[in-house]
């Protein structure tokens, strides 16, 4: 499972299932209120994904890593205790 936040606006949510293979959703995200992010899916009228935005810094022997956890509020559309990380060296 991967996400793609761009910086117009739009995402990408790739998924693997058992049952149908790769599956794919597009549209738009949101940052209305912090820490929430939602997720739009592409001619729908209401969010379809919500996120809590979790910040933490952490450090491996290299350097300090600033981190940007996306977790997961949904259940049943996402793989269960799904997070996305990304961590910036710093």
């Amino acid at each position: 499972t991967s996400l793609h936040l761009q910086k117009d606006g739009y995402f990408t949510l790739e998924m693997a299932t058992k049952n149908t293979g790769n599956y794919m959703v597009v549209g738009m995200w949101k940052y209305r209120q912090y820490p929430f992010l939602e997720l739009q899916k592409k001619g729908a009228v209401h969010a379809d994904y919500y996120f809590e935005i979790k910040r933490f810094r952490d450090a491996d022997k290299v350097s300090e890593i600033d981190f940007v956890e996306l977790m997961s509020l949904n259940t049943g559309s996402l793989p269960e205790n799904c997070t996305f990380l990304i961590g910036t060296r710093i």
